[in-house]
C-alpha cells in the first residue's frame, strides 16, 4: 500500500518520559502529527520511514499490542514504539470531504540507560522531520 505525506510535523523535541517502564527502561518520547493521503496503516507507514531513516525493522514495535522484549541486557539495542494518537479533523479540499487526514502519534524510545534511549529517539526524530512530499510503500 502506497501513501503520499505531505508534510510531518514535530510537536516537541524528544524528553523524558518521566520514569522507567514496567521492565525498568528509561523512555524518551515525542509527538508528531502527520498531513498525508487517506489510509489504515498509519504506523507501519511511520515504521518504514524510520527504517528508511536507519532504524533496524526489529526494534520499531507499532501499536499498544505489540510484545516488546524485556532488554534484560544493557548490550541489548534500545527500541522505539509507535503509538496512534488520534490527530486532528481532515483538511478539506474543494468539494473533496477529509482529503488529508492528519493523524498524529508517541514515539517513544526504550532503554536500560537513558542516553541510549534518547540517542534513538533523536534518531527518529530526525528521520521524520524531514518528511515532505513523500510517497511511502507498506508491504
Amino acid at each position: 500500500m502506497t501513501a503520499r505525506y505531505r508534510r510531518i510535523t514535530m510537536l516537541g523535541e524528544p524528553s523524558d518520559t518521566q520514569g522507567l517502564d514496567a521492565n525498568r527502561r528509561a523512555r524518551c518520547s515525542f509527538n508528531i502529527q502527520a498531513k498525508k493521503d487517506p489510509s489504515e496503516e498509519f504506523e507501519e507507514e511511520l515504521a518504514k520511514i524510520l527504517e528508511n531513516g536507519g532504524i533496524a525493522a526489529g526494534v520499531i514495535f507499532a501499536g499498544t499490542a505489540s510484545t516488546l522484549p524485556e532488554l534484560a541486557d544493557v548490550t541489548d539495542p534500545a527500541i522505539i514504539t509507535i503509538v496512534s494518537t488520534g490527530g486532528s479533523a481532515p483538511e478539506e479540499i474543494h468539494n473533496e470531504i477529509g482529503a488529508y487526514p492528519q493523524p498524529s502519534a508517541q514515539l517513544t524510545a526504550r532503554h536500560k540507560h537513558y542516553r541510549i534511549a534518547r540517542a534513538l529517539a533523536y534518531q527518529a526524530y530526525n528521520a521524520l522531520k524531514v518528511i515532505r512530499n513523500e510517497i511511502i510503500t507498506t508491504p
